[in-house]
């Protein structure tokens, strides 16, 4: 039975709304878009184009009360390859950054470098380049996130077209197979048969089954974690030495700022050193002042006392004269008289 005869329940979804899986990692809503020979591309959400290798596709679930909501215009939809077979359609995504499957341990993220009769090359940039088996790939799709800059990293020259070429080309080198899960080996590929592959890790022998090598890249996980450390710790050095240059500068400015602020407290304290002063002075003149005020005023105030005591001697001595010329005058009367009385007391007698 042909995969189209397998898809023809497929074909009756296109334009509707569904998920695919149950559930998982894998599991996405969106709108059919169509359905090739062995895979379908699914609109999601989100606007992303999903495309989903049909023999890992376990089931498909349609919600018939469900209507299609786009988030994004028309006009800024993103554009479908309509490619007849799955690995066609990874030829279309050749130099585009992409996602391999939608999570668990093997899904990764990269620059598609090159798609052969049945493996492809994905530079990542924290494993370097890794190769996947095509038929092991659940589900691609084009990543719009940040692109990263991975021209720093050695990319090997690779001439197999197949498979088992590769595997021949990574003999006696030190490998990492299936980068993710428990299922992950490294160690030496010490030999290669038809079916199945031997990997020795010190005392320990792995053989696995060619068919079931998901992905396979040079070094281990530890050398590229340590790879990438080095280059962090350079961009980090880089970093830390412009920090330098900056707080640098930035201690020189401030300095700088401190010196002209010292300047400017020194010169303030001399203003008001100089203000304090001249305050002082003006205080002790006017406190020369009012003391002179306030003597002369009491100068003031005893010749007012002496003139007034001047005027009250004054005043007693001319009320000594005027009793003075009283009494004389009175003396002078009472001689008057007496004398007449003396002369009329004469002629009575005579």
């Amino acid at each position: 039975m042909s995969n189209e005869n397998n898809l023809s329940y497929l074909l009756s979804l296109i334009g509707r709304k569904v998920r695919t899986y149950k559930g998982g990692p894998e599991s996405r809503e969106g709108l059919l878009l169509h359905v090739k020979s062995d895979y379908i591309a699914l609109l999601t959400d989100k606007n992303e184009v999903v495309y989903y290798q049909t023999m890992h596709l376990k089931s498909v679930v349609e919600d018939t009360k469900a209507n299609f909501q786009s988030t994004t215009e028309a006009d800024t939809k993103p554009e479908v390859l309509k490619s007849e077979s799955f690995k066609d359609m990874l030829g279309q995504l050749k130099s585009q950054n992409v996602q391999i499957d939608r999570g668990g341990p093997e899904s990764l993220k990269g620059t598609l470098l090159d798609v052969n009769d049945d493996f492809l090359a994905l530079q990542t940039e924290k494993d370097g380049v890794v190769f996947y088996q095509i038929h092991h790939i659940k589900s691609i799709s084009v990543d719009h996130g940040p692109s990263k800059d991975n021209s720093k990293q050695s990319i090997p020259k690779v001439t197999a077209k197949v498979f088992s070429e590769l595997l021949e080309g990574f003999q006696h080198s030190w490998v990492t197979i299936n980068r993710g899960g428990p299922e992950s080996v490294e160690g030496v590929l010490a030999d290669i048969t038809s079916d199945y592959v031997t990997v020795i890790h010190h005392e320990k022998v792995f053989r696995i089954t060619n068919y079931h090598i998901r992905n396979i890249s040079h070094g281990s996980k530890h050398d590229q974690k340590k790879q990438q450390e080095g280059e962090n710790n350079e961009n980090n050095e880089d970093n830390q030495d412009n920090q330098n240059n900056q707080n640098e500068e930035s201690t020189n400015e401030k300095d700088k700022n401190q010196e002209n602020d010292q300047n400017t407290e020194q010169t303030s304290k001399q203003e008001a050193k100089q203000n304090t002063k001249e305050e002082s002075s003006n205080k002790s003149s006017s406190k020369n002042s009012a003391k002179k005020s306030e003597k002369e005023a009491k100068q003031t105030d005893d010749s007012k006392s002496v003139q007034m005591t001047t005027n009250d001697s004054n005043s007693n001595e001319d009320k000594s004269n005027k009793k003075k010329v009283i009494y004389d005058m009175l003396m002078s009367q009472v001689a008057a008289n007496l004398e007449e009385a003396l002369n009329k007391a004469k002629n009575r007698s005579k």
